[in-house]
Order: structure tokens, then sequence, then C-alpha cells
């Protein structure tokens, strides 16, 4: 359960970072409907999202960028290598055409066979150019 809730309170740090793009957040324009979707989406993997499923990473991944891309004005892949094998960070950044702007990071693997991530450092870096 512990999991489950940091994995829901990364996804609405995500939809709360890309609603605060415009000045917009508030209360009761949360999507909680959305949120559990992306949770949903995230979690319910046919294999755990660990290091040796990669597919499965790679799947998560796809599907984090498409919906950051939806609120972002850009996303991209980091992608690394550890032990012989390819895996990816997803970044978006929000409000790139200013000196200060929003980059998000998702963090979408799990430690083991758990659906939820293994931590709750889903973070929204408010940087200066």
């Amino acid at each position: 359960m512990k999991k489950i809730l940091s994995t829901l309170i990364l996804l609405t740090s995500l939809i709360s970072c890309a609603q605060t793009r415009n000045g917009t957040q508030t209360a009761s324009n949360i999507d909680t409907v959305r949120i559990k979707k992306d949770l949903l989406r995230i979690t319910k993997t046919q294999n755990s999202r660990n290091y040796k499923n990669i597919k499965t990473l790679n799947s998560i991944a796809s599907y984090i960028k498409v919906e950051l891309a939806k609120v972002c004005d850009t996303t991209a892949y980091q992608e690394y290598k550890a032990k012989n094998e390819t895996y990816k960070n997803v970044l978006a950044s929000i409000g790139t055409e200013h000196k200060e702007r929003l980059i998000i990071g998702a963090h979408y693997d799990a430690y083991g066979d758990q659906e939820g991530a293994d931590d709750n450092h889903g973070r929204c870096y408010y940087t200066r150019k």
C-alpha cells in the first residue's frame, strides 16, 4: 500500500507541476480520474517494472513521455547503460521560452516484483537558464 501511495504522490506531482505551467493549479482542476488512469497504467503491468524487464520499462517510459508531451514544452529520454543494458529516464520541461523553467523527471521502475515505485522521490525542479 505504501508503494502505491508513493506512486500516486509522484503522479499527482507530475500533473500538478504541469498544471502550474499556466499558473492554473487549483484543487478544483486536479484531474483525479486522470491520476487514477495513469496510476493503473503504470502499476498494473503484466511483468514487474524492474531492471529484468526492459520491455516493460520501455513501455511505461513511452507512456509517461507521451502523457507529459501533452502538457510540456519538451520531452526527452536520457539513456544510460548499466550491466550492458540500456535504460531510460524521462525528462520534460515547461517554460523553455523563459529564463526560468520547470523540469520534471519521472521515476517509474520498482525494486523486486512490487507494483509501486521503490521510493517517493518524484521531483519537480525549478531552474533558471
